[in-house]
C-alpha cells in the first residue's frame, strides 16, 4: 500500500492522495485488513526470521580491511557495524545520532 501511495503521489494526476488514512479510504484498509487475516489463516503470514551473526563471523567482519581505522570512511563503517551489533541499530537510525547521545 506504501508502494502505490507512493507512486500515486510522484506520477498520478490525483496528487496529493493519501492511501494511508484510513477515514478517507475507509473500504481500502476493510477490504486489505479482510485479506491479510485470509492469508494468515492459510498460513502464509509465517516470517522466516535472519538467524543472527556468530562470534566467528564477527571476527572476520572486524578483521576485514574494509572496516578498518586507516580511512574516515573506514573507520565510518566500523563504527556503523559496532553500533548494528551492540545498539542494535538498523539502517537510518545511525544518522539520528548526535555527539551528545554517547558519555565517556
Amino acid at each position: 500500500m506504501h508502494t502505490l501511495n507512493r507512486h500515486l503521489n510522484i506520477y498520478s494526476l490525483l496528487r496529493p492522495v493519501d492511501l494511508l488514512d484510513q477515514k478517507q479510504f475507509p473500504d481500502l484498509h476493510l477490504i486489505l485488513d479482510g485479506k491479510l487475516k485470509e492469508l494468515a489463516e492459510l498460513g502464509k503470514s509465517v516470517k522466516n526470521g535472519s538467524s543472527p551473526l556468530t562470534i566467528e563471523e564477527c571476527q572476520q567482519i572486524l578483521q576485514s580491511p574494509i572496516i578498518t581505522r586507516e580511512t574516515p570512511s573506514k573507520l565510518l563503517k566500523r563504527i556503523f557495524f559496532y553500533n548494528a551489533l551492540f545498539l542494535g541499530l538498523r539502517g537510518g537510525e545511525h544518522y539520528k545520532l548526535k555527539f551528545n547521545h554517547f558519555q565517556k
